[in-house]
Formats: C-alpha cells, structure tokens, sequence
C-alpha cells in the first residue's frame, strides 16, 4: 500500500509539474505574441516611413519636372513668337499652306 501511495504522489508531482510546464509555456507564448505583435507594427511604420519619403521624392521630382516642361515650352512659344514677328509674311504663307495640306489629308 505504501508503494501505491508514494506512486499516486509521485504520479501528482509531475502532474503538477506538467501544469507548472504548461503554464510557462502559454506565458512564453504570450510574450512571443506580444513580440511578434509589436515586430509587426515596427515593420509596419517604418514601410510606411520608407514609402512617404519615395512618394515625397517622386513629388518632388515631377514638379520639377513640370517646372522645366513649362519653362520650355514658354521658351519656344516666344522663339516662335519672334520668328513671326522677325517674318509676318513667311509665316503667313507657312500657315496657309499647312492648313490646305491638313484641309487635304483629312478630305
């Protein structure tokens, strides 16, 4: 009977030891969550960090870009500008002919 006993209480340790187990390991998993959780969320705001300063750079670099279109084409309408003014004649007779030439093509 002793040796039933003391195999009940030794059968009750490790129980015992078996929850303390399980108990530190859905705690670990807890904090594992928590990391993971917060890795996340890292990840997260420094991709969205990262994006914002590409978006703020392709900004940037297409306004500049649409400064220096309109620059030149501000340039060339007044290079155009003064051809007209320098030759009023040749222009004229330049736009007449391209409008029988586009009156053609498109009949």
């Amino acid at each position: 009977m002793a040796t039933a006993e003391k195999t009940v209480n030794d059968a009750g340790k490790q129980m015992d030891a078996v929850k303390a187990d399980m108990d530190a390991i859905r705690s670990d998993l807890k904090s594992l969550m928590d990391d993971v959780s917060s890795l996340r969320s890292a990840a997260a705001s420094e991709a969205k960090a990262q994006l914002d300063e590409r978006m703020a750079d392709i900004s940037a670099r297409a306004a500049k870009a649409r400064k220096d279109m309109s620059a030149a084409a501000s340039e060339q309408a007044d290079t155009a500008r003064k051809v007209v003014q320098d030759n009023p004649i040749a222009s004229v007779a330049a736009a007449f002919g391209l409008g029988l030439l586009a009156a053609r093509l498109l009949k």
